[in-house]
């Protein structure tokens, strides 16, 4: 057995030349044979042996007898002992866990406090033991690696041997040892496992233990592969203090569910289960942008647009309303800000150039009489008047892609009468004054102070509603531009029913209305762009295409259907039909999010059109002035201001 030992120490690599190896001995069979014949290999390994033992005091005068056993053993041996022992059962109280996993864990921390490398006598059969034990309980793989010949400074040298090769070995050497009478309790699962059910299986299998061991040596192998990819896969996900999902929903589901696991295993929440993780794994794949599981410890997996995040349930507390000074100034430390409001006893401008996200020129009646005004959080029912039309303040924010937990962080500023404005999204329109009348000005400023997390989402958010002051009034609503776009697709999906179009984007306006009518479709499609344009440098169309992008596919006896954003002087797009018709394909159609006939300077009509629009300078949803305003969830009429001098 000796050779046997040495030979898988080796092939293991559990010992570095000159290690202080401490064997835990209970002074059962296993770790009494380990004792000795890690003596006897000291020499050829290179090591140095001394032993420890941990009285449980669970097994009352049979736990001070093996204690004292042990204590003669190392004094006949001649081996250093160190020897400790806990209080299982209170630990077992206090923390809810069981009595085994009380001691295990008490047993572990004294012998990993002893600072060298810790040598315990698991064995071949303990090993079989274990993986049939995960595995009726159920398992994934990990389960099925068994005991790890190491971790950490714990090494496993007799994980090689059988019992009956170990009781061999101890009647050889003449070695007396103990035996732990609760081994033998039938009511615990893994006895009964070790009595009954391995016998059985042993009958059809006499070598079970060897043959378990291999399997988990080899499954282990695998196991730590795709851990190393999981942990690989996770540090490329990492950003702006969470992980994009999108990353992590590209791995395959083996190494996706371990970066999971090792994600939570970073917060050390306590008794997390698989089904906290696949509750977070689900939450990678959740279309709701402000989804979130609960977890141990106070702390909540939230899925924030696109980015997972671990945050302890309290880290953003709320705050209180506070009432305004008016003709004075309120801070607001806690937000950092501060708001002045000053009364006006007639307004002489018009007040549309007064206002923004954070000013507020509105009615006041009573202008003899000073009125409440308060700064508060966000209410369930809160709405706003805006030139699109009343939104939810909850739908804003949504569009805006404010994560939940910081949708109240912005103050909503109201009077008996109802909300004034929104710290960042500007006035109710409906509380706008009239020049010529009594009036009410409110201005929110950010202090110098912005160093905590939450003063720095509450400048984070005002800066994201700031294109919102550049827009003159929303000309088509966000749900008009959804609900319209799936009706024009089912009109497509029927009149192309039988047929396998290519869809052909122009960019690169057309992104946004691409993605969504390509999802309203539901007949078979093939997806290309491209992009090119017939004005060089001035207003008028060259009358020639210049590629910067052609599309991919052969479309030669090809239905073809091309997407645009807007339709406005059709110069380029009816060179571009006239481009793909050369090209002999067996159909060409044109389909826009919308059509402004007002500035047609050739002959064409679309075949499908969403809105068709009056003659204004329209932004949003792809479309852009200087490459800004794209990212808009609706189409808006671009201020004057903002692109004349």
């Amino acid at each position: 057995m000796e050779n046997k030992i040495l030979a898988w120490c080796r092939e293991q690599r559990l010992f570095e030349p000159g290690a202080e190896v401490c064997c835990a001995v209970s002074g059962g069979a296993d770790s009494t044979a380990m004792l000795v014949c890690l003596l006897a290999l000291r020499d050829e390994l290179k090591i140095a042996v001394r032993a420890a033992h941990y009285n449980h005091r669970l097994r009352g005068a049979e736990s001070d007898r093996d204690e004292a056993f042990v204590r003669s053993l190392c004094e006949r041996l001649g081996v250093p002992l160190t020897v400790s022992g806990g209080d299982v059962a209170a630990r077992a109280r206090e923390t809810g866990e069981s009595m085994e996993e009380a001691a295990r864990k008490l047993r572990y921390a004294f012998l990993e406090s002893l600072g060298c490398t810790v040598a315990t006598a698991h064995n071949a059969d303990d090993n079989a033991e274990t993986v049939l034990l995960n595995l009726v309980r159920g398992t994934a793989l990990r389960g099925l690696c068994g005991i790890p010949p190491k971790r950490g400074p714990v090494v496993r040298p007799m994980l090689c041997v059988t019992r009956r090769e170990i009781e061999g070995y101890l009647l050889e050497k003449q070695l007396p040892h103990v035996e732990d009478s609760t081994n033998a309790e039938p009511d615990a699962l893994r006895n009964r496992l070790r009595l009954e059910v391995l016998p059985l299986l042993r009958r059809e299998n006499p070598s079970l233990s060897g043959t378990l061991l291999r399997g988990s040596l080899l499954l282990r192998q695998d196991e730590e592969y795709l851990e190393r990819l999981a942990h690989e896969a996770l540090a490329a996900a990492r950003q702006d203090g969470g992980w994009r999902c999108a990353a992590l929903l590209a791995q395959p589901e083996a190494v996706r569910t371990r970066a999971v696991r090792a994600m939570l295993a970073q917060i050390a929440a306590p008794k997390l289960t698989s089904a906290h993780i696949r509750a977070v794994d689900a939450l990678l794949a959740s279309e709701d942008p402000s989804a979130e599981a609960s977890l141990p410890g106070g702390w909540t997996a939230r899925r924030q647009y696109g980015l997972l995040t671990l945050t302890r349930r309290t880290e953003v507390p709320g705050w209180t309303p506070v009432r305004l000074t008016v003709d004075g100034v309120t801070e607001l430390p806690a937000l950092g800000l501060r708001i002045s409001c000053s009364r006006i006893a007639r307004l002489e401008k018009n007040p549309q150039n007064q206002n923004s996200p954070s000013t507020f020129v509105c009615r006041c009646d009573m202008i003899d009489k000073i009125p409440e005004l308060w700064a508060r959080p966000r209410a369930s029912q809160d709405a706003l008047r805006l030139p699109g039309g009343r939104r939810t303040l909850k739908r804003l924010m949504i569009d805006r892609k404010i994560p939940a937990a910081q949708r109240g962080l912005l103050p909503v500023i109201a009077d008996e009468a109802g909300i004034l404005g929104v710290c960042g999204i500007g006035p109710d329109t409906g509380r706008l004054a009239q020049e010529g009348f009594p009036a009410i000005r409110i201005c929110i400023e950010q202090t110098e102070n912005e160093k905590s997390e939450r003063k720095r989402n509450v400048a984070a958010m005002m800066n994201e509603f700031d294109m919102m002051q550049d827009i003159e009034r929303v000309l088509v609503p966000e749900d008009e531009i959804h609900a319209r776009i799936r009706e024009v697709g089912a009109q497509i999906s029927e009149d192309y029913r039988g047929k396998k179009p290519i869809l052909v984007g122009v960019l690169k306006g057309v992104v946004p209305f691409f993605a969504e009518m390509a999802q309203a479709i539901t007949i078979p499609v093939q997806e290309d762009f491209m992009c090119v344009t017939s004005f060089e440098g001035g207003t008028e169309s060259t009358g020639k295409l210049t590629f910067r992008k052609d599309i991919d596919h052969d479309i030669e006896g090809r239905d073809v259907l091309i997407l645009e954003d807007i339709i406005d002087s059709g110069s380029t797009l009816k060179l571009i039909c006239e481009l793909f018709r050369e090209r002999k394909p067996k159909s060409v159609k044109i389909c826009t999010l919308l059509d402004k006939p007002s500035g047609r300077k050739v002959d064409l009509t679309p075949d499908y059109t969403c809105f068709t629009i009056p003659a204004a300078f329209v932004v949003g949803f792809g479309l852009d002035y200087e490459d800004y305003y794209r990212n808009l969830p609706f189409v808006g009429v671009l201020k004057p201001s903002v692109y004349q001098d």
